[in-house]
Parts: C-alpha cells; structure tokens; sequence
C-alpha cells in the first residue's frame, strides 16, 4: 500500500521495532496490541528487507506534511497538557507550531485575554486558515461570547465550506445564543447540509430535534430524536421516537417515510436477533 501510494516506508519500519522492543516487557506492562498481535523477529525482518528495497525508502516527506505534524503535536499538547507547553515551546520562536501550543494552553487555562491574544496574531500570519477561525470562535463560546463566535465560524466556513464539525459547532452557536426562532432556522439551514454530508453525525440529528423542538414542531423534533437514537444504538428510544414522529408528521412526507422505514430497519434488527 505504501509503495503504491509513492511513500516513504521507512516509519512503518520503526513502528514495528518500538512494538518488538515492547514484547521484552513484562505481560503486565505490554501495550494491548502486543499481547493480541505478537511479532516475530522473522516477521519484523521481512518488513525490514521489503522496506529497504523500496524505491522511496529514505525519501523526505514533502514539506507541508512535516509542518502540519507539528502544527498536529503543537495542538494535543495544548489541548491535553496545557501546563507543560512552556518546557516544551518557547513563547518567544515565533514559529507557528509553538505560537498555537501557547494559545491553546492560555484557553485551556481560561487566560481570556491572552488566549485571544494568541489565535489573532496566528489568524493575522495565515488570514485563509479555517482551523484558526474554527478556534477562535470555539474559545469565545466557552468564553461565553456566543454573539462575537459567529463570525469566525462563518469565516471558517468560507475557507472551509466542506467541514462538517465545524458547521455543526456553528450550528450549536447559532441555537446556544438565544431563543429566537430565527436562530433555530438558521441551525436547521445548517445541519440540513451536514447531514446530506454526513448522515451517520448523531450530534447533528441531537441539534436538528433541538431546533425543531424550538420551532414547535414535535414530529420533526421526534424524528430527528429517532434518528439520533437509532445511530447511537439506542434502539428501544429510537422505536418510541419514531412512533411518536409518525403519528405527528403527516402521512407520506419525506420524514414520515423515513421515520417508518426506521421502525421497519429497527423490527428486522430484532427479529435477526431473536
């Protein structure tokens, strides 16, 4: 697979000799993967050798990929270790991987100002990056400035028009901020597309029964409730969600349709289980 995708095997060749090293451990001590999936030298040593001959073994891996692993290890030790950032960036390199760790330590350490701070001068280096305007606008609802996090999700949105995780938290936004019908449809507008994208986001079909709900439109609501239970494995609530849609939807609309087919899915589901 990695010879037919012109890549370097190389790291596939080291994963192999951490796991190897791994199995000197103690039982105890072994990761899962060892303990399910033993290796053998004979079959670490075929890996070597095929690795080896590849023609891209050695070959660098293109630039944007290594900058974008950084950007990657920047952010989860922000997110996971914010604390930690400073013995591992320097606040004062300039380089955007230790900038975004820095940001994101301040979020998570509810340092407002200097968190903001932070994404802005990152947004002002790279204006047409959606991951910075999609973290802007996450720090200012946890912030609680629901209002002023609309604009960098539209915006994150704009460079980005095909994420469907980050259409869905302005989706959220949009319902979070007040009571407004208008809000509400504006979320619907929203999750409508996320869900043509991504039919199996439970989190959105949550949304999409919230909005309705708002709306006052229980069979919607109820559908939506269904669908998400359904995805969730939440059969019984799913079976009782739909009931309810069906007897509030009218007869043969495009939910209707699928709120039976939904019982009618779950009702095999049981009966190949019995």
């Amino acid at each position: 697979v990695l010879e037919a995708a012109k890549m370097n095997p190389e790291g596939l060749v080291t994963f192999l000799q951490k796991l190897e090293s791994d199995e000197l451990l103690p039982s105890d001590q072994q990761s899962e993967y060892i303990r399910t999936h033993p290796l053998t030298r004979n079959r670490v040593q075929a890996v070597e050798t095929k690795a080896k001959n590849s023609a891209y073994y050695g070959k660098a891996w293109p630039a944007s990929w290594t900058e974008a692993h950084k950007r990657m290890k920047a952010k989860l030790t922000g997110f996971t270790d914010p604390g930690g950032v400073p013995w591992v960036y320097d606040d004062q390199s300039g380089s955007i991987p230790a900038q975004y760790a820095h940001a994101i330590a301040a979020y998570r350490q509810s340092e407002t100002g200097k968190a903001l701070e932070g994404i802005d001068a990152l947004i002002r280096k790279e204006p047409q990056n959606p991951y910075f305007h999609e973290l802007k606008g996450q720090m200012l609802v946890d912030f609680g400035r629901l209002n002023e996090a609309l604009e960098p999700y539209q915006t994150a949105l704009k460079y980005k028009p095909d994420a469907p995780l980050i259409r869905v938290a302005y989706a959220h936004t949009l319902l979070e901020k007040d009571q407004t019908e208008q809000s509400a449809n504006q979320a619907i507008k929203q999750l409508e597309q996320v869900i043509h994208e991504e039919p199996r986001l439970a989190r959105a079909h949550n949304l999409m029964a919230r909005a309705y709900g708002r709306l006052g439109q229980t069979g919607m609501a109820r559908y939506y409730s269904a669908e998400e239970a359904s995805l969730r494995g939440r059969y019984d609530l799913a079976e009782r969600q739909a009931e309810g849609a069906l007897q509030s939807l009218p007869e043969n609309s495009r939910e209707w349709l699928k709120a039976r087919d939904l019982l009618e899915f779950i009702k095999n589901k049981d009966d190949t289980n019995e």
